[in-house]
């Protein structure tokens, strides 16, 4: 999906939110899930985000953090097959496809849109992966660093690294870790991780690189759709 589209897709469905949530203030539900809204998108202490707000939401929901920083909390705007578009109220968005991140809006270096030349194993039972398996994929930045390339094609490998449980919000997944290693043609390596659900590779959690010299993106599913 164009850029332009996303962004007024993402900037409707914010307005919608935020008319909403305004007109909602008796419902005792509200609140919470409101001020949770708007805190988005840098910057909740963790100690926040507790099981019994993110029941409060009445949508799908994830976490964000880049690097080091607090987690934002963004809700689910789109879907489209396997593709989700993330949003928080200030217009800054994640699109995912099963899991993977493919597009950005509202952040330093945002990712334009990726294409993918192999089948990703993201997609094709990840949670089945017994050796390590190989593609590649060209991610497009609308904002590149300078020096850095608009586009840049990445050779990947992912492989599992073991089963490992992890906590979001309360609740404790047991997950299969895989690890995945990207190379550009410039020889810089890119790793990312995957936490996966053993049973339906469903990704529960990632920390993915998008950008060469931009922290990882961090991303937990406090919610997830259905």
């Amino acid at each position: 999906m164009d850029q332009p589209v996303i962004q007024n897709l993402l900037s409707a469905a914010a307005s919608g939110l935020i008319l909403l949530l305004s007109g909602c203030g008796s419902n005792s539900n509200w609140p919470i899930a409101g001020s949770v809204l708007r805190n988005a998108v840098f910057g909740v202490p963790d100690s926040y985000i507790s099981r019994e707000s993110v029941s409060k939401i009445p949508y799908a929901t994830i976490t964000a953090r880049v690097g080091r920083r607090s987690p934002a909390i963004l809700v689910l705007a789109a879907s489209d097959g396997s593709t989700r578009h993330w949003m928080a109220t200030n217009e800054v968005a994640i699109v995912t496809h099963n899991g993977r991140i493919i597009q950005t809006v509202g952040f330093p270096q945002d990712l334009g849109h990726t294409d993918l030349f192999d089948a990703d194993p993201l997609s094709t039972g990840p949670h089945l992966l017994q050796k390590p398996v190989s593609y590649r994929r060209t991610q497009y930045y609308l904002q590149p660093a300078p020096g850095s390339d608009s586009a840049v094609t990445l050779n990947c490998s992912l492989k599992k690294l073991r089963e490992v449980e992890i906590e979001i919000a309360e609740i404790l997944l047991q997950t299969i870790l895989l690890e995945e290693i990207c190379r550009a043609g410039s020889g810089k390596k890119q790793t990312s991780l995957f936490w996966v659900d053993p049973y339906d590779g469903f990704t529960w959690q990632s920390r993915q690189k998008i950008a060469e010299g931009y922290p990882s993106l961090t991303i937990s599913v406090l919610k997830p759709e259905g």
